[in-house]
C-alpha cells in the first residue's frame, strides 16, 4: 500500500467502524421506552418534565433520586427532553451516537498506545457490535453506560498524552483528572480506573516492569503517587453513591443476602459473563438469583462454585506466569476482572444476580487479550493471516446479526420481557411487568396469571403481590360498579389472600355493605384501620356504615377523624350531614358552608345545604332565597337532569314563597323520576306537589335530609 493511502487508512477504518455499528444497532431507533427504569427515569420523573431549566440543573446534582448520583447523566436526559420531548427515537439516537463515538475513540486510543492498527480495529469492532452491549445502547435509562464510556475513553486518551508529553505534563494530567471526574459523575462504576491506569503502565505503556524487581521498586512509588488524586475522587464518588443507594433502600442487607451467597454469585457471574462473551445467547434484561425450596437466593449445585473458582484461579495463574512473554493476556484478564468488581455483587444493589450492561467496558480487556494472542499464534505466516482475516470477518458478521436481533427484542416491554421468560420461566420481574402490560391492554385474566406466576417464582419479590392486589381490587371495583357484587367480593377476597391492603379492605367493606352484610363490612373497615390507623378512607367508609345503621354519634366521630386526617370538602360534607341527622342543624349548616368554600361546585354540598335551608323546622335557620340560589347552581351543574336536585329546587322555591315555580319544578321532578323508574321518589314528590298547590312549604320535622 502506498504511504499516502496508508495515511488515510485509520480514517477509512473509523468510517467502517461507524458503519458496522450503525448497521448493528439501527433498529433501536424504532424502539419504545420500556417499563423498567425508563418510566422512573423519564416518563414519570417530575424533575425532567420541563427539560433543561435552572431548577432541574440544581436537582441533577442532588443525591438520591432513583438510588443514584450521576448528575451528568441527568443533565444529558434533561437535554434530550429539551430537544426531543418524550419521543423515544431521539433518546435512543443519542445513546447510539455515543456508542459510535466510544467505538471510534477506542480504536484511535488503542492504536496510539500499541501501534497495532488491525488488532486495535478488531478490538473496537468487537466492542461495537457484541450482543452483550445491546442493553447499554438500546435501553434509554442506561445512558449512564455509554456516557461514562465516552468520558472513560477520553480519560485514557488524555492519560496517554500525559505519558507522552515532554513538557507541561501537568496540563495533560489535570485534563485526565477532570475527564475522570466527569466519568464518575456519569456512572460511578469507573472507580476502578486508577487500577486500570496502573495496568496500562505495565503494558502497553511500559512504564512499569513487573518482571524486573529492581526496576519495579524504583518505578512503582512515583506511579502510585500520581494515582492518589484519582483515588481521592473515587473515594468521594463511592461515598456519595453509597449514600444515594442506601437512601433509596437499594443496597441489600447481609441478613437479606448473606455474604457467602454474594461471593458465590460473584464467582459464578465472572464465569457466566465469559460464557456469554464467547457464545452470546439467552440474553435477558434481568437475571434473577437462583432460588432453592426455602425461597432463599444463591442456591447453586454443589460442583458449580468450586469449578468456577478453580477456573478463575487457573486463569490468574496462567496469565501471571506468561506476563513477560504475553503481557497483553494479563492486562486484558485483570482489566476484565477489575472493572467488574464494583458491580459483581459484593455490595449488592438491586435484585439481579448479573446484568449484560455491566460488561460494557470490562469486555474490552478480554477483546484485547484475545486479539493480540490470536495474532501472535497465527499471524506469523500467510495462511495464518488469511485465517485471521476470514475468521475475524465472520465473527464480526455473526455479531452484527445477533446484535440486530437482540436490539429488535427491545422494541417494547412486551417483546423484551416475553423473551426474558423464554430464557428463564421463573423470572419474577418478567412475569410482573408482563402482567402490567397485559393489564394495560385489558387482558385482565392473563395479567393476573402472570402476577401469580411472579409470586410463585420469588415469594420475596414485593412488587408482584402488590400488583396482583391492585389489579384484583380494580377488577372487583369494576364488577361492583356493574352491580355484580358477589363476584366483586370474590375478587377482593382473592386480593387479600395475596397481599392485604387498606384499599382492598375498604373496597370489600363497601361491597359487603351494599349486599346488606353490615357486620362483615364493619369488620373489613376495622381490618383496614388495623393496618393503617391513619387511613382517612377507612374512617370515612366506617362513618358511612354507621350513618346507614343510624349510629349517628359513632358516624360523627369517624367523620371528625376523617377531617383531621384529610381536611377536604368531602369530609366537611360528611360531618355536616351527620350533624344534620343528629338534629344539630346549626352545626350542620356551618360544616356544609365550610365544605362549599373548599369546593364551590360540589353538587352534593349545594343540594344538601339548600335542602336544609329550605326545610328545617327552625325558622331562625331557614333562608329561602339562599336555598334557591344554591339549588339553582346544583341544577345548572347537572343540566337539570338529576331528580333529587330538582326536588330540592322545588322545596327552595316553596320556602321563598314562589309556589307556582315550586309546583312547576315538582311536576318536572315527578316526570323525571318516572322516566328513571323510581316510583318511590315520584310518589314522594307528588305529595310535595300537593303542598305546593296548597301554597305550603315542606318542613322536615326531625331529620333534615333531601327527599329520596
Amino acid at each position: 500500500m502506498k504511504p499516502s493511502n496508508r495515511r488515510w487508512l485509520p480514517v477509512w477504518i473509523c468510517a467502517l467502524l461507524t458503519s458496522i455499528t450503525l448497521t448493528a444497532f439501527w433498529p433501536v431507533l424504532n424502539n419504545d421506552f420500556i417499563k423498567l427504569d425508563d418510566h422512573q427515569y423519564l416518563l414519570q420523573n417530575p424533575n425532567v418534565q420541563h427539560g433543561l431549566t435552572w431548577e432541574s440543573v440544581k436537582w441533577a446534582f442532588q443525591a438520591g433520586y432513583a438510588s443514584n448520583w450521576h448528575p451528568l447523566t441527568w443533565l444529558s436526559h434533561l437535554l434530550d427532553v429539551e430537544m426531543f420531548g418524550f419521543n423515544p427515537c431521539g433518546h435512543h439516537a443519542v445513546n447510539l451516537l455515543l456508542h459510535v463515538a466510544n467505538t471510534v475513540l477506542l480504536f484511535l486510543i488503542l492504536r496510539r498506545m500499541t501501534g497495532a492498527l488491525w488488532r486495535s480495529a478488531f478490538v473496537a469492532a468487537l466492542f461495537a457490535v457484541h450482543p452483550l452491549h445491546v442493553e447499554s445502547v438500546a435501553w434509554a435509562a442506561e445512558r449512564k453506560d455509554v456516557l461514562s464510556g465516552f468520558f472513560f475513553m477520553l480519560t485514557l486518551g488524555a492519560y496517554l498524552r500525559y505519558v507522552e508529553a515532554m513538557s507541561a505534563k501537568w496540563r495533560w494530567y489535570s485534563l485526565t483528572l477532570m475527564l475522570f471526574a466527569l466519568g464518575l459523575m456519569s456512572k460511578p462504576m469507573l472507580v476502578t480506573v486508577p487500577c486500570l491506569l496502573l495496568l496500562l503502565d505495565v503494558w502497553p505503556l511500559k512504564r512499569l516492569d513487573l518482571t524486573n524487581k529492581k526496576s519495579c521498586l524504583t518505578s512503582s512509588p512515583p506511579l502510585l503517587v500520581e494515582k492518589i488524586p484519582f483515588l481521592i475522587l473515587c473515594a468521594a464518588s463511592s461515598y456519595v453513591t453509597f449514600v444515594a443507594q442506601d437512601k433509596g433502600h437499594s443496597v441489600s442487607a447481609l441478613a437479606t443476602l448473606p455474604l457467602d451467597y454474594r461471593l458465590a454469585n460473584a464467582v459464578a457471574s465472572y464465569c457466566k459473563y465469559l460464557g456469554k462473551t464467547i457464545w452470546p445467547t439467552n440474553l435477558a434484561i434481568f437475571y434473577p438469583y437462583p432460588t432453592g425450596h426455602d425461597g432463599l437466593p444463591g442456591q447453586w449445585q454443589d460442583w458449580q462454585i468450586p469449578l468456577a473458582t478453580l477456573l478463575l484461579a487457573a486463569g490468574c495463574l496462567f496469565v501471571c506466569a506468561r506476563i513477560k512473554a504475553t503481557p497483553w493476556l494479563a492486562i486484558g484478564w485483570f482489566w476484565y476482572l477489575g472493572m467488574l468488581v464494583p458491580v459483581i455483587g459484593i455490595v449488592q444493589v438491586g435484585a439481579q444476580s448479573m446484568a449484560d450492561r455491566y460488561t460494557y467496558l470490562p469486555l474490552i480487556g478480554l477483546f484485547i487479550g484475545f486479539s493480540w494472542t490470536m495474532v501472535e499464534l497465527l499471524g506469523s505466516h500467510r495462511a495464518g493471516k488469511l485465517t485471521l482475516i476470514y475468521a475475524g470477518a465472520a465473527v464480526i458478521a455473526i455479531c452484527i446479526l445477533a446484535t440486530r436481533r437482540q436490539t429488535q427484542l427491545w422494541r417494547n416491554s412486551f417483546t423484551l420481557f416475553s423473551h426474558a421468560l423464554e430464557v428463564d420461566a421463573n423470572n419474577a420481574v418478567a412475569h410482573d411487568i408482563l402482567g402490567q402490560e397485559l393489564w394495560k391492554q385489558g387482558q385482565h385474566k392473563a395479567a393476573k396469571e402472570h402476577f401469580l406466576a411472579a409470586i410463585r417464582s420469588d415469594p420475596h419479590y414485593e412488587d408482584a403481590p402488590h400488583d396482583f392486589a391492585v389489579s384484583a381490587t380494580q377488577l372487583g371495583a369494576t364488577l361492583a360498579m356493574q352491580g355484580k357484587l358477589a363476584e366483586a367480593v370474590e375478587e377482593f377476597q382473592s386480593a387479600l389472600q395475596v397481599k392485604p391492603t387498606p384499599q382492598t379492605y375498604n373496597a370489600l367493606g363497601m361491597a359487603l355493605w351494599q349486599l346488606g352484610r353490615h357486620a362483615e363490612a364493619l369488620e373489613q373497615y376495622a381490618q383496614a384501620l388495623r393496618l393503617q390507623p391513619e387511613d382517612a378512607a377507612a374512617h370515612e367508609h366506617l362513618g358511612m356504615l354507621y350513618l346507614g345503621e343510624g349510629q349517628l354519634n359513632d358516624a360523627a366521630k369517624q367523620f371528625e377523624e376523617t377531617w383531621r386526617l384529610r381536611p377536604d370538602a368531602q369530609s366537611r360534607h360528611d360531618l355536616g350531614m351527620a350533624r344534620a341527622m343528629q338534629g344539630r342543624v346549626e352545626e350542620a349548616i356551618s360544616q356544609l358552608k365550610e365544605a362549599l368554600q373548599l369546593e364551590p361546585d360540589s353538587v352534593a354540598t349545594l343540594n344538601d345545604l339548600a335542602w336544609i335551608l329550605a326545610t328545617t323546622s327552625n325558622p331562625q335557620l331557614r333562608d329561602g332565597a339562599r336555598a334557591v340560589d344554591l339549588a339553582k347552581r346544583a341544577c345548572q351543574l347537572t343540566e337539570f337532569k338529576q331528580t333529587m336536585v330538582l326536588g330540592t329546587l322545588a322545596a327552595a322555591y316553596a320556602e321563598a314563597g314562589r309556589f307556582e315555580e315550586a309546583a312547576e319544578t315538582a311536576e318536572k321532578t315527578v316526570t323525571l323520576a318516572l322516566a328513571e323508574n323510581n316510583q318511590a321518589l315520584a310518589d314522594k314528590n307528588r305529595q310535595l306537589l300537593e303542598l305546593y298547590h296548597a301554597r305550603k312549604p315542606y318542613r322536615e320535622p326531625a331529620v333534615n335530609l333531601p327527599a329520596e
